[in-house]
C-alpha cells in the first residue's frame, strides 16, 4: 500500500510539472509574437523601437515651381553724346529691345531751351555723320524731337518700332546719333514783296552734340 501511494504521488508530480511546462511554453510564444509585432528590447530590457517599421514615413511631394515664361531676350545699346561746339552741350541715348519693340531713352544737358531735333544718321562716326538714317531708301528711321527746359535739361522716353538693336536692315548699332541746334528762323520777305526777296530755305540746323551707338 505504501509503495502504491508513492508511485501515485510521483506520477501526480510529473503530471503537474508537465502541465506547468505546457502553460509556460504557450506564454512564451505569445510574448515572442508580441515582441515581433511591437517594440524590441535590448539585453537590458530597454525598448529600442518597433522592429516592424522602416523608421521613415511617407511624405507628400512638394509642389513643383514652374519657371516664368520666356518672354524673349533683352538687347541694349547706348551712346554718350559729346559737344561739337563751344556750347558744351552733352547727352545720352539708350536703346532697349524686347519682343520686337525698342524703348528709347534720351537725355540732354546744358542745351538751349526749346524743341530740338535728335536723329540717328547714316554715318558711323561724328566727323562725317552723313544724312539722316534711311537705309531702305524710304522714310527716315530714328527721328525724335526733344524739349529742353530753361535749366538746359531735356529728357524723352518713347517706344518705337522702326529701328532695332538686333542685327538687321534698320539696326541703329554702329551709327551716329546727333543732337541739333534750334532750327533757324524763317526768312521774312517783308510786307511788300518788292522790298525784299525771300532767301533760300535754311538748311538743317547745325550739329551740337554727337555720339556713336554701340552695344555693351
Amino acid at each position: 500500500m505504501t509503495k502504491l501511494a508513492r508511485r501515485m504521488g510521483l506520477a501526480g508530480g510529473a503530471l503537474l510539472l508537465l502541465t506547468v511546462g505546457v502553460i509556460n511554453g504557450c506564454g512564451g510564444d505569445d510574448n515572442a509574437s508580441g515582441s515581433s509585432s511591437g517594440s524590441t528590447k535590448d539585453s537590458g530590457g530597454n525598448d529600442t523601437g518597433s522592429s516592424g517599421s522602416s523608421g521613415t514615413d511617407s511624405q507628400p511631394l512638394p509642389d513643383v515651381v514652374q519657371p516664368p515664361p520666356d518672354t524673349g531676350t533683352t538687347l541694349t545699346a547706348s551712346s554718350i553724346l559729346a559737344s561739337v561746339d563751344d556750347a558744351g552741350t552733352t547727352g545720352t541715348a539708350k536703346f532697349t529691345e524686347l519682343n520686337g519693340t525698342v524703348s528709347v531713352v534720351l537725355g540732354i544737358q546744358n542745351g538751349a531751351p526749346g524743341v530740338h531735333g535728335m536723329h540717328v544718321h547714316n554715318g558711323t562716326d561724328c566727323t562725317t555723320p552723313g544724312p539722316h538714317y534711311g537705309p531702305d531708301g524710304g522714310p527716315y528711321h530714328g527721328e525724335w524731337k526733344i524739349t529742353v527746359n530753361e535749366a538746359g535739361v531735356g529728357a524723352l522716353t518713347v517706344p518705337v518700332a522702326d529701328i532695332t538693336v538686333s542685327a538687321g536692315p534698320v539696326s541703329v548699332v554702329g551709327h551716329a546719333i546727333v543732337y541739333h541746334k534750334l532750327p533757324a528762323a524763317p526768312v521774312d520777305a517783308g510786307d511788300d514783296a518788292g522790298d525784299a526777296e525771300a532767301g533760300p530755305a535754311p538748311g538743317p540746323p547745325p550739329r551740337q552734340a554727337c555720339g556713336v551707338i554701340t552695344k555693351p
